[in-house]
């Protein structure tokens, strides 16, 4: 049946093929020519040489070919437009406007393996107003796989979830080994170098952002959101720079409990239910899982209104919509005590903040608690770039904001994390004042309140002097580290090719 469904589909885009002449296709404006005989149902492996048979893939996956089980190769460099002049793109567009149609949309993602093979694709362009959803090289990924590309010399300006490489990933995907440079406009939110959102668990790793990313909300350098699963070995060079709050050099949102409602942990969020079903069929269960966000570094300018971090702008941060379904007697996210040893007595939640274990609040933040155990979480992480905002830094410059009931947050990372460091000259941490606060916070009715002055970084965090950061003794520091958990992640060198404003680099 799925063979049979393929070949419907391959016969549709190739009737569409034959009227791209006249302009007129069934899925935007992708330009001329555009080369889909290259695929077939028997077999799993294929390789694209030029720009219409890339064109092509598009269009096949956006007609409702999703590549399971099936591999997609790129055999050299591909130059979409002519790069000349495309830093002034915003005002003058490349000959023709000859836009990028993404590869998968909302109810028809891309499903399969893309290996870029070290290649690069120059010149991608993209410019679209307020209905613009999914934008990047790829527009939506579930339970697929992106290696080993490069979208160098691009210009992308839309409104949501949007993304160098892909403007968003779930249910298991993995983004590895590809870099950004170019510019980014988002008009709205979840806006990344690498990666707009990444929704459930998902890998992003070994990618380096070296553009300029701009958004509202939830901005970062490699993503702009990004739930749980495996995050190590990114770099962000590029300057970021969102209009609101929660914007990081790494990590715009990072464990962004305050975007979902706990019934919707396991529901597949804000994509369609037919498409999630038929992806979790072949994804394994969620909590066979690890988590891990270690290695990464950020050099690149941090300017926000509020909640900026240099790593991350906030961090297992729970919005008031789930703190609102406690009080009204929302179900709670059971976990099975037993699976996590909580029956002997062996973790103290009291400790971490966590008073009542039966709200959906606690449960969400047993859950980021029960993810991060099984991995390393938040170690060997550096920031070196200036943060600028509205609102001064007010804890540290790793962190721009740990949620209104900070101990939940912080404790965490004092148990799961390790050493990260920022640079004395990036920021200046004053103390938080009573304006800083939500309106409704600004009096001292409640213990919760009066804490939030208490607030403080975590233990594993350290400021350091930006010499030091810079002289043998810090990659020694860095590299102690790397030995001692081995593979996968990378070791790190001295900036000798000064690349790096003379801060460690990842070898």
């Amino acid at each position: 049946m799925c063979i049979l469904k393929r070949l419907l589909l391959l016969c549709s885009c190739l009737l569409g093929h034959i009227t791209l002449s006249s302009g007129n296709t069934l899925y935007g404006r992708q330009q001329d020519p555009v080369e889909v005989h290259w695929y077939n149902t028997r077999d799993s492996v294929f390789e694209l040489h030029s720009v219409a048979q890339l064109r092509g893939f598009a269009e096949l996956v956006n007609s409702g070919i999703d590549f399971h089980k099936q591999e997609v190769r790129l055999a050299n460099d591909i130059f979409l437009n002519d790069t000349t002049g495309w830093k002034d793109w915003e005002q003058n567009p490349p000959s023709g406007d000859a836009q990028w149609m993404p590869i998968g949309k909302e109810d028809r993602p891309f499903c399969g393996t893309f290996d870029g093979q070290g290649h690069t694709v120059y010149g991608l362009y993209i410019s679209r107003g307020m209905e613009s959803y999914y934008q990047g090289l790829f527009g939506l990924v579930l339970n697929g796989r992106i290696r080993n590309v490069q979208v160098m010399a691009s210009y992308l300006r839309a409104h949501d979830h949007v993304g160098g490489i892909a403007g968003m990933i779930g249910y298991k995907s993995e983004i590895s080994g590809c870099t950004f440079g170019g510019t980014i406009r988002g008009a709205g939110h979840m806006i990344g170098g690498i990666v707009g959102k990444a929704e459930e668990y998902n890998r992003i790793i070994n990618c380096a952002n070296l553009g300029d990313i701009y958004g509202q909300r939830r901005v970062g350098g490699i993503t702009g959101s990004f739930m749980w699963g495996s995050f190590y070995n990114c770099s962000n060079q590029g300057d970021v720079r969102g209009r609101h709050e929660r914007v990081g050099g790494i990590v715009g949102a990072l464990l962004d409990g305050a975007l979902y409602d706990l019934r919707r942990l396991e529901e597949g969020y804000e994509l369609d239910r037919g498409i999630v079903r038929d992806v979790e069929k072949r994804a394994d269960r969620l909590r066979s899982t690890q988590d891990t966000f270690a290695n990464n570094y950020n050099t690149g300018g941090i300017t926000g209104e509020d909640m900026i971090g240099g790593i991350a702008g906030s961090f297992a941060d729970v919005g008031k919509s789930i703190i609102d379904t406690a009080s009204s007697g929302g179900d709670s996210f059971a976990i099975d005590e037993a699976e996590i040893g909580t029956s002997s007595g062996e973790l103290d939640y009291s400790e971490e903040g966590i008073t009542d274990r039966n709200t959906p609040i606690d449960s969400l933040l047993r859950f980021f608690r029960i993810s991060m155990r099984k991995g390393t979480y938040f170690a060997n992480c550096y920031n070196a770039g200036k943060l600028s905002g509205q609102y001064p830094v007010h804890v540290d410059g790793l962190i721009g904001h740990y949620g209104w009931n900070w101990r939940r947050s912080v404790y965490l990372l004092d148990r799961r994390g390790d050493s990260c460091y920022w640079s004395d000259s990036s920021t200046v941490v004053v103390k938080l004042e009573a304006q800083r606060l939500p309106r409704n916070m600004r009096d001292f009715e409640t213990e919760v309140q009066k804490d939030m002055y208490l607030i403080r970084s975590p233990k594993v965090f350290e400021q350091m002097p930006d010499d030091i950061m810079k002289a043998a003794s810090f990659v020694d520091r860095l590299n102690a580290w790397t030995g001692k958990f081995g593979f996968p992640f990378r070791r790190w060198r001295m900036d000798e090719d000064s690349v790096n404003g003379g801060y460690p680099v990842l070898e």
